[in-house]
């Protein structure tokens, strides 16, 4: 009978592991998939709010008869596409650093690891 630490996880062909100073992962390979898929659920995600964020911009402007939809539609992709690369990291930054302290998270302790 193998030990906890000596054991094989998920799948054989997986990745090795085996605790002796926390969690050590030889190998990411096996998990590409799921970064990828991720990626492409993310973006799939982004662009979901980012037409329901354009189509309450737009709405009152088309039903009034002020532009056609699709001028819209092409005022709106410029401005989506703008608004992402000028300010998309400063968004990312403020995520990353100033919503949550991560220093009050340790790892290596139960308490500390969520």
């Amino acid at each position: 009978m193998s030990s906890f630490a000596e054991a094989s996880w998920p799948l054989p062909g997986g990745p090795e592991w085996a605790v002796s100073n926390g969690l050590q992962i030889t190998t990411t390979d096996f998990y590409l998939w799921a970064v990828i898929l991720g990626g492409i659920l993310s973006f799939t995600m982004a662009w979901g709010i980012g037409a329901n964020d354009v189509a309450n911009a737009f709405a009152t402007s088309v039903g009034a008869g002020s532009i056609s939809l699709g001028w819209a539609c092409v005022i709106a992709s410029c401005m989506e596409f703008l608004g992402a690369l000028l300010l998309g990291s400063r968004v990312t930054e403020l995520v990353r650093k100033s919503i949550i302290d991560v220093s009050y998270f340790d790892p290596t302790t139960p308490e500390g690891a969520l």
